[in-house]
């Protein structure tokens, strides 16, 4: 190729590279002149997009005019990993089945007046089709109640409240594209994957629950084994100084229990029963039935999220470390406090003096009990006697004078 050929496809290129935005602004302005106008398809809206750089025929194809029959624009030309990710998803599917009411790119993103993402206005964006309580029966979703309830959790204050944009929303948890149910393996929120999803925050938490029976559990696939939201909830995470809260210090042993005093898990993994009964036989139960929040718990024993079993060296409740966790509360707790049994059941099998006595006090005390009542009825009964005795003797005192 001589030198003037070659300076010649440079300067055709150039020019070319040049006219190109030319001829794209000019198709603009074309379109602009029919579609500028309409508010419902809102073209002057494109000025203030993320698209503002593209063009009309970029999305929409080069058209012939009349064009009546116009496709949407398609999204998976640019957004290929976004669009693949979504078309697998509850909602891509129920889209490509044929789903009017399943939301698409549009429906989530707009038209031309597509910004960039706030995080914060993510929920209300959710919110406009999964607070719809006939959408929420047609498909079987959790109810609106469910949905609602992030808006007064943790997590919901610190976003509409606080406006904390590191705080978790709907699309943390659930993904912003590939949304799928809790029961499919692939998603954020299935069982198994939840531990990961709240440690993305929580990473302390998350290391120690791994080491714990019931992480270990989760790696070893024991499906009962409890995650983050067993404990916590779901959308009703509430600050633990909450009353609401699954884990404050009111409510955590009926938390607790909902595992440890079923009687399929009991029987299953061998655990020791009616964990929360001989708790709250307690002076320690009893205390937290009439609103003593400082007043010892499961937790407060066997730890948060650090739970190891009482033969584990590490545990709180290693009798080597038993002096240590009562010493939290009683500061002269030594190692007699190792000795003595904890969550007494008073059975003759596993304690016959607690038996015994306690056995002794129930008829003791119900004997007194009738005896007190036989003796307040049988003096009414003599009060009633002398009273009507007495009413008697006035009436014939005042027949013999008049």
């Amino acid at each position: 190729m001589n030198l003037k050929r070659k300076n010649n496809l440079i300067y055709s290129l150039f020019l070319l590279a040049f006219l190109y935005p030319i001829n794209l602004a000019a198709d603009t302005i074309a379109c602009m002149k029919c579609h500028g106008e309409k508010k419902e398809e809102n073209i002057k809206a494109l000025e203030f997009s993320v698209h503002k750089s593209l063009n009309c025929i970029q999305c929409h194809g080069k058209l012939e005019y009349p064009h009546n029959n116009v496709q949407p624009a398609g999204c998976s030309e640019c957004h290929s990993a976004e669009f693949n990710e979504y078309s697998t998803s509850s909602h891509g599917i129920r889209v490509s089945s044929g789903a009017s009411d399943a939301p698409d790119c549009i429906a989530c993103h707009g038209k031309h007046d597509i910004k960039k993402i706030n995080k914060l206005s993510i929920p209300a964006r959710c919110f406009s089709c999964h607070t719809d309580s006939e959408l929420e029966e047609k498909y079987k979703l959790p109810g609106v109640e469910f949905i609602k309830a992030y808006t007064f959790s943790i997590h919901g204050k610190a976003t509409s409240i606080m406006g904390l944009i590191n705080a978790p929303v709907c699309s943390d948890c659930h993904s912003a594209h590939a949304v799928l149910p809790p029961d499919n393996p692939s998603s954020k929120i299935n069982k198994a994957n939840i531990p990961n999803l709240c440690g993305k925050c929580h990473t302390n938490e998350k290391i120690e629950y791994m080491e714990s029976v019931h992480g270990s559990g989760m790696q070893k696939n024991i499906s009962e084994s409890p995650v983050c939201t067993n404990c916590h909830g779901e959308h009703t995470i509430y600050v633990v100084t909450d009353p609401n809260s699954n884990v404050s210090p009111k409510n955590l042993p009926k938390t607790c229990s909902n595992c440890h005093d079923r009687v399929l898990f009991v029987e299953k993994f061998g655990f020791k029963t009616k964990r929360m009964t001989t708790y709250m036989n307690t002076f320690h139960g009893v205390a937290n039935v009439y609103g003593d929040t400082t007043v010892a718990n499961c937790a407060s024993c066997h730890g948060y999220h650090s739970i190891l079993p009482s033969t584990d060296p590490r545990s709180n409740t290693h009798p080597d470390n038993i002096p240590k966790t009562c010493g939290k509360c009683h500061p002269n707790a030594g190692i007699n406090f190792a000795k003595g049994q904890i969550h007494v059941e008073a059975t003759p099998e596993v304690s016959k003096a607690v038996y015994f006595i306690r056995t002794f006090y129930k008829w003791f005390i119900g004997i007194l009990c009738v005896l007190f009542i036989i003796h307040i009825m049988t003096d009414y009964s003599g009060h009633r006697r002398r009273k009507k005795s007495f009413a008697k003797e006035i009436k014939i005192d005042e027949d013999e004078k008049s």
